[in-house]
């Protein structure tokens, strides 16, 4: 760890020169107190001196202001590797290659040794050849680290699964455990990179852990699972074949219920949906909304610009983002809509639509605001009541989401939970399915993979889409809803931690290109649907096999449930339900109608991933 060059009160004195001079009131407040109390303790580490500053706007996500505190910090210690790799990180991440280059060449050893460093180098690579080079040093330097670590030896085969698909990652894979055991702690990370290899039967015992701690839980991720599946017998398949024929007189209550405005007074209506631009994959809910909105004749456009909602993952510097909110403006000032739906993703800081400029747009062009939740779970009620004083409906996906309890009344009157408006384009398209249950999706979360390294290695009709075979097969709306179409079952895993339970997307898109949906079970979907009746429901591995073995038993159980929660969901959740029961909700008459914002201080919601990257260096070098 660096130690000072200058002395203790010219560090205080300069340091608190800066951060007066430098940088706006509100983002400094108490870090003079910081500075203080780093003197007064006698420590002489300008790294622990200048960390708390960097976190600060870090936290606040300004990548300007958190580039112009390391390049203090190197006026006052230089040749500071932690500086100098982080200064190099916020230059990637703000899109300046040229300059985050320079400052890694800088680097000496054992710095310019270090993953972070390598990893980076990689990233920042101009041509393929360098990327080669480096790819090779950091297979080299891996493998012979015996301490397998998520954040670079998994890292490292995805990389190598991106740029040259599952054999390299396979054998770096194999030479490692060649030459090291599998430490406990790390068996569920390389379980996961094994099953993104190819390697199910090795993933599979990688989780031997994962499952012995699951059976100690209360209430455990994906129910009892010893490790064996239960055998299918005519009794199984009984058992669920009367569980279908019982559900058939069951019904529930339509939610929403249908506005009473008309549909053609809320046509009239000119819309704007505001979302981060296509990427590897399209962005869905802007297809979806776009796609409804034309099957219900709403007058829709469409902005997409990654920088205005995901500003901490879109390679701009702070003015550059500005310059895009300005962009925005002037399309809005262009256009003048009457609602105005935001895709409002974590995080919330000074870069992108936080809620401060969002607020001066509403107040500028008297847009109604729609605030839209992707996920709107437990972990994200922050976002949620963050943005409830500023919108006029706050739109999810998820009836039971946290945000309705009445710990957030009367606010919460505006949320509205809707479904995914999935019927359009590709998804009414006929298809002629297999006999298969697929799964398509993301497996890096653990849990997750080490359900479908069991899934795998059992002997039914079951395929699976994920990792760089996404990528491939369903790379657009048309693929992805034909690769749904042509398999009779859809599998879907709604929990997305402890005792979290999402509906995501897919369980609409399934339903609307006619798939039979296999839904874990949750309660959130009984709001909308009949369990057996619109869709098969599971608790347990052995239920997904079962319901697998079952359907290619009974293909035309499975279509014929499938054809009824088709049905149901266009009837009562199809585009114009939709637009009508939205456009209804955000035009109400409301008491905070004239509410003046001018001048109100909006919260800050940390870029949790962003912010673990800056930890995670920061504990190398301290």
């Amino acid at each position: 760890m660096r130690t000072l060059v200058l002395s203790a009160a010219d560090l205080v004195e300069k340091t608190k020169g800066w951060l007066q001079s430098q940088c706006p009131a509100e983002f400094v407040v108490r870090l003079d107190d910081h500075v203080d109390q780093w003197h007064a303790s006698g420590e002489t580490s300008v790294i622990l001196l200048m960390a708390p500053i960097l976190r600060r706007f870090c936290q606040l996500s300004s990548f300007d202001y958190e580039i112009a505190a390391c390049k203090f910090a190197l006026t006052i210690a230089p040749q500071t590797g932690f500086f100098q790799i982080r200064l190099a990180q916020l230059l990637h991440l703000s899109g300046d290659v040229a300059a985050a280059r320079l400052v890694l060449a800088e680097l000496s050893k054992p710095d310019s040794e270090r993953y972070e460093a390598i990893f980076l180098s990689l990233a920042l690579s101009l041509d393929e050849g360098e990327a080669a080079a480096i790819l090779a040093r950091l297979a080299k330097v891996l493998s012979s680290d015996r301490n397998w670590q998520a954040s670079y030896h998994e890292e490292f085969v995805r990389l190598l699964i991106d740029r040259h698909g599952p054999v390299p990652a396979k054998k770096f894979l194999e030479d490692w455990r060649a030459l090291h055991p599998v430490p406990i702690l790390a068996r569920s990370s390389f379980g996961v990179a094994a099953i993104h290899a190819g390697m199910p039967d090795v993933a599979g015992k990688m989780f031997s852990d994962f499952w012995h701690a699951q059976g100690s839980k209360a209430a455990p991720l994906f129910g009892p699972f010893n490790r064996t599946i239960e055998p299918y017998s005519d009794a199984v398949a009984a058992n669920l074949a009367q569980r279908i024929d019982d559900a058939k007189g069951q019904g529930i209550a339509v939610v929403p219920s249908v506005p009473t405005v008309p549909m053609d007074q809320l046509a009239r209506l000119k819309v704007a949906f505001v979302s981060f631009s296509h990427q590897v994959f399209p962005n869905d809910l802007a297809e979806h909304l776009s796609g409804s909105a034309a099957c219900a004749k709403v007058n829709l456009a469409v902005y997409l610009d990654r920088a205005l909602v995901q500003p901490t993952t879109t390679p701009l510097s702070d003015a550059d983002v500005e310059q895009r909110i300005n962009s925005l403006s002037l399309w809005l000032d262009d256009n003048r809509p009457d609602v105005l739906i935001l895709d409002c993703l974590p995080p919330i800081g000074v870069r992108g639509l936080n809620i401060g400029r969002v607020a001066e747009l509403k107040s500028q062009f008297g847009f109604k605001l729609i605030c839209m939740m992707r996920d709107a779970h437990a972990e994200a009620v922050d976002i949620a009541r963050a943005w409830l004083p500023l919108c006029d409906t706050l739109l999810l996906f998820d009836p039971l989401s946290p945000i309705f309890e009445p710990q957030f009344q009367p606010m919460n009157a505006k949320a509205l939970a809707m479904v995914v408006p999935a019927f359009h384009g590709p998804f009414l398209d006929n298809y002629e399915p297999d006999q298969s249950m697929i799964f398509i999706g993301s497996i890096y979360w653990q849990p997750r993979a080490a359900l479908m390294s069991v899934l795998m290695m059992q002997d039914y009709p079951f395929r699976t889409i994920y990792g760089e075979q996404r990528k491939v097969k369903t790379a657009d709306t048309a693929s992805y809803a034909r690769a749904l179409g042509q398999s009779l079952a859809s599998l879907n895993v709604s929990i997305h931690g402890d005792s979290i339970h999402l509906i995501t997307g897919r369980v609409w898109e399934t339903i609307a290109v006619g798939t039979l949906l296999v839904e874990q079970d949750n309660e959130a979907i009984k709001k909308f649907l009949v369990p057996y009746r619109h869709y098969l429901p599971w608790s347990s591995i052995s239920d997904i096999v079962h319901i697998g073995k079952f359907i290619a038993q009974y293909p035309a159980t499975a279509r014929a449930i499938a054809r009824e929660a088709n049905e149901f969901v266009l009837a009562h959740y199809g585009p114009v339900n939709f637009w009508h029961t939205v456009l209804a909700h955000v035009t109400r008459a409301q008491t905070d109608d004239n509410a003046d914002f001018a001048g109100q201080a909006w919260p800050v919601i940390p870029d949790n991933a962003h912010v673990a990257k800056f930890d995670r260096l920061l504990r190398r070098f301290c």
